[in-house]
């Protein structure tokens, strides 16, 4: 990564949109740090330590889809098409998710 992927990457749609999005919902933040880092979301099972999501963040702003997320934890919401009873049911606490 250089110079230029860093002008790039906050100058894009993507992140354009999100300090928008965050200025109007009264966010407010800095530019400081390394910009030459992204970031990204990896979401462990606690028990195996199996890689349940694993996002990359392609540029600044680019956030993991929610429906994934929901996905990769088994969360259906309410208006979620039914699926197989072979999908494992989900049971959480104030400590973690498990399956049953």
């Amino acid at each position: 990564m250089n110079i230029f992927t860093v002008i790039t990457g906050v100058a894009s749609k993507v992140a354009r949109t999100s300090l928008s999005q965050a200025k109007e919902a009264g966010i407010s933040g800095n530019l400081k740090g390394d910009g030459f880092q992204n970031g990204g979301t990896v979401v462990l099972n606690k028990g195996a330590g199996e890689v349940l999501l694993c996002h990359y963040e392609v540029e600044p702003g680019s956030h993991v889809d929610p429906n994934d997320l929901l996905k990769a934890l088994h969360i259906r919401l309410p208006h979620d098409p039914v699926e197989s009873s072979d999908t494992p049911k989900v049971t959480c606490s104030e400590d973690a998710c498990t399956k049953n």
